[in-house]
């Protein structure tokens, strides 16, 4: 008959495995520092993530939460700089679409702060109202490949900064400064609904004090509901010109030229298709007619 082993002696038998595999492994470690093996190059590759909560506080007397560079990076081409803030803790951001491009279907609350009480700047520039019935929304100005770092404070932002509507949190969207060096940078971008992203950026280089780049990028997608289409042609160009004792002066034109089609807010009774709808539509795709109806 064989005898239940115990919790004691299972942690005896394994604490004496451990013991036993550690002094094996003690002449192979004295024969390594015998014979050392020098390299002459060590290469450590990996994939970059998207981690937004990079900096919290970091010189800050308030608590405040930054998103760099890479983080926009790495998140889908031709996401809104508006929709990269759901990544934030704290911030809660709704759009209509993958992209959050769709302009009347966005909203974004901190905590009980929405549209109206939280303050947006670029390049220490405010933005006006951000909300849906018009103002600047800020993936008007900048691409997030031209977007250097994005911070954000999640109670009262810093008094001084400059804002059209703030009592409460701010977001300050920095811009990317031209390389020193020459350089071209494409990208194209593929996806559901015949999406077609397209960017590509030029760098002067800086030659005498002056640098500069321009860019442009272009979005072509179907709605993901209803019939219509997103089409979204964007340019930056930015100048910068640097005197030998540090300081320096940027200038910065944009052009956004934005098309796309509404879609509607649905009731349940109009998703499962029991709103009596005439012309039959239901479920998650249902948006406006692409046509005008012949009622007679």
């Amino acid at each position: 008959m064989k005898q239940p082993v115990t919790a004691a002696a299972r942690r005896r038998l394994v604490l004496a495995l451990a013991i036993g595999q550690a002094l094996a492994s003690l002449p192979a470690l004295a024969q390594s520092q015998d014979n050392p093996t020098n390299l002459d190059q060590v290469v450590v590759s990996g994939a970059r993530v998207a981690e937004a909560d990079i900096a919290i506080g970091t010189d800050q007397v308030r608590n405040t939460i930054a998103i760099d560079h890479e983080a926009l990076l790495s998140a889908p081409a031709g996401i809104s700089g508006l929709k990269m803030l759901e990544s934030l803790p704290g911030f809660n951001v709704q759009a209509n679409d993958a992209l959050g491009l769709y302009e009347f279907g966005n909203s974004v609350f901190v905590r009980a702060f929405g549209f109206r009480q939280i303050g947006f700047v670029l390049d220490g520039i405010p933005l006006g109202r951000s909300d849906q019935f018009g103002g600047s929304p800020v993936f008007r100005y900048v691409d997030n490949e031209n977007t250097w770092t994005v911070t954000a404070s999640q109670g009262a932002g810093d008094v001084s900064a400059p804002s059209y509507a703030s009592l409460g949190p701010i977001v300050q969207y920095q811009t990317l400064a031209p390389a020193r060096e020459p350089g071209l940078q494409l990208s194209q971008t593929f996806g559901a609904d015949d999406l077609s992203r397209s960017f590509i950026k030029l760098d002067s280089g800086e030659h005498g004090g002056f640098s500069g780049y321009i860019s442009r990028s272009k979005i072509d997608s179907k709605l993901w509901r209803g019939p219509g289409t997103i089409d979204r042609e964007h340019l930056e160009a930015k100048g910068r010109y640097r005197w030998g004792n540090g300081s320096h002066l940027d200038l910065k034109v944009v052009h956004n030229d934005f098309f796309d089609y509404d879609t509607p807010s649905i009731s349940k009774a109009q998703y499962h298709g029991n709103a009596g709808d005439i012309f039959g539509r239901s479920g998650r795709h249902f948006g406006y007619l692409g046509y005008v109806p012949d009622l007679a």
